[in-house]
């Protein structure tokens, strides 16, 4: 091949290399742009489901307060609603309560009366707190326009999306098959290497993980999977019979639990 030609075939092969380079970057940056907004409204509605996450918590610290923090009572407690102790094993110890944090106690009512509305209110409370954490329901968009507050289920499926779309641009950009490419398209390289042998992907070397956009670990966001105990109306039965053993097993640590409680409502700090 004469010299003359040699030269046009190089300008063609820089020409076009400067070409697919641009686009290439164009289309990379531009995928990579897109999923760092991504990135930021899952973070945002990771850290607003963090503090979703306090409420079950909280209405969890009140039961096991009106059971008297009694372990084996709570697993009692689970145990006759159907649901293993273990699903709600889950440390409250920073949460402190205050009297003012549980329900109303109806006057008048008998010290079973009380303490089972007490429970039964608390009990639903939390169901409604941990539907609403772990599921998407209508009653998480308070206006029609509005974006919907975070959910589990909502939070992961954000995440998994987000890595669909990393895995598609780090298949798609992929820097080693691009490079590859140009490197096949410079002919006086292409030339060299056909006589002296040449080091594969000596073009795109440490580029390929440098430029590769890393999936969310999905672990590391660290969101307790709260689960959603049976729905009160189902339970409600169980639950007043519980009741009515935890009175009978500790009268008196309950009337002055009950009693202590209504004095809060009555006088609160």
């Amino acid at each position: 091949m004469g010299k003359d030609h040699f030269d046009i075939l190089n300008h063609y092969s820089e020409d076009l290399t400067l070409e697919m380079l641009r686009e290439t970057a164009d289309r990379f940056f531009g995928a990579r742009k897109e999923i760092d907004e991504m990135k930021e409204t899952l973070d945002r509605y990771v850290a607003d489901l963090r503090e979703m996450g306090k409420k079950p918590l909280k209405q969890l610290a009140v039961l096991k307060a009106l059971v008297l923090d009694q372990k084996e009572r709570m697993d009692a407690f689970w145990e006759a609603i159907g649901i293993p102790a273990r699903a709600f094993d889950m440390d409250t110890s920073t949460i402190t309560l205050k009297d003012t944090d549980f329900p109303h106690i109806r006057k008048g009512w008998t010290l079973k009366g009380k303490y089972t509305g007490i429970v039964l209110q608390t009990y639903s409370e939390l169901y409604e707190a941990c539907d609403s954490y772990r599921h998407c329901r209508p009653a998480n968009v308070s206006q029609k326009d509005e974006a919907p507050a975070p959910c589990y289920d909502m939070v992961l499926a954000m995440a998994n999306l987000l890595n669909e779309k990393i895995r598609s641009v780090n298949d798609t950009f992929s820097m080693e098959c691009t490079l590859q490419f140009v490197r096949s398209l410079d002919v006086r390289s292409q030339e060299a290497e056909d006589v002296t042998g040449g080091i594969h992907g000596r073009y795109s070397a440490g580029l390929l993980d440098n430029l590769c956009i890393s999936p969310v670990d999905i672990e590391s966001l660290s969101l307790p999977a709260i689960p959603v105990p049976p729905s009160p109306d189902t339970v409600e039965r169980k639950i007043r019979k519980f009741c009515g053993e935890q009175i009978r097993l500790n009268r008196d640590a309950i009337t002055n639990l009950m009693d202590r409680i209504a004095a809060a409502k009555n006088h609160p700090r």
